[in-house]
């Protein structure tokens, strides 16, 4: 519905908040026809403004029934006063991830920190092509997963240790770290870094990428990871690397 005001308004401005108007709990998707009428603006233009609003972050376009949903940016400014980190978390991230998953075939997650843990928000899958599937573990392993060792990279090594005395170090391959030394010195390329890799070291076959995002004043708030077959990851292991750190860099930047 059109406001009516006898303040000057602009009518490209408008015309954006009309279609953003149209999205309501009874009506979560809708394509472009839809909007057209809804409106009555003719298609060029309708296509027009929801290209600069999906450029914006504040629509986004289901790849499968090609219709739009409201977007990440605008989901997380509308709950930056009560929503808890991890939904802001979710809603920025989710739309990237989703990019990065498709881009690449690979399986991606974000996590949430908290506690001393990760806690799982978001698993995708690409929509055409080969990827890994996997179970998330109820208690991650931290000594061997990307996310895991990520996490751990930002604690000193005497609180490493002692939340390694709660999830203790299991051997999944012949690549799993299984000392605190070595993992020490792991860590410490982590923080170097600044990404986190996991190489076959809970299944044969399987590379992770986890990289951080951070809340304001720099505070660890949780990590994005994609998840794909070795030798088909190390391939292209720079591209991915350069594109998931990007992502979250611009996620960290709105929290």
């Amino acid at each position: 519905m059109k406001i009516k005001s006898s303040v000057r308004t602009i009518q490209s401005v408008q015309r954006a908040i009309d279609i953003l108007n149209l999205f309501d709990f009874s009506r979560k998707e809708i394509s472009l026809s839809e909007i057209c009428d809804a409106t009555k603006l003719n298609k060029s233009t309708t296509y027009g403004l929801i290209s600069t609003l999906l450029k914006n972050g504040y629509l986004d376009k289901d790849q499968t029934s090609g219709k739009y949903t409201l977007g990440g940016v605008l989901l997380a400014k509308a709950s930056t006063r009560e929503s808890p980190i991890n939904v802001n978390i979710s809603a920025l991230g989710s739309p990237k991830l989703d990019v990065l998953v498709n881009q690449y075939c690979m399986t991606g997650t974000l996590f949430a920190h908290y506690a001393n843990t990760l806690t799982c928000l978001r698993m995708l899958s690409p929509i055409n092509g080969y990827s890994v599937t996997f179970e998330l573990e109820t208690n991650m392993a931290y000594h061997a997963a990307a996310s895991g060792k990520l996490l751990l990279a930002h604690y000193t090594n005497e609180e490493v240790e002692k939340i390694l005395t709660k999830s203790p170090f299991v051997r999944y391959t012949d690549s799993t770290i299984m000392d605190i030394n070595t993992l020490l010195n792991e860590l410490e390329i982590i923080r170097a870094r600044g990404y986190s890799i996991e190489d076959d070291e809970i299944q044969i076959g399987i590379f992770s990428i986890a990289s951080p995002i951070y809340e304001h004043n720099d505070i660890f708030a949780g990590t994005m990871s994609l998840t794909g077959a070795t030798q088909a990851t190390k391939m292209r292991l720079k591209n991915i690397i350069e594109d998931i750190t990007t992502a979250t860099k611009e996620i960290s930047s709105f929290l």
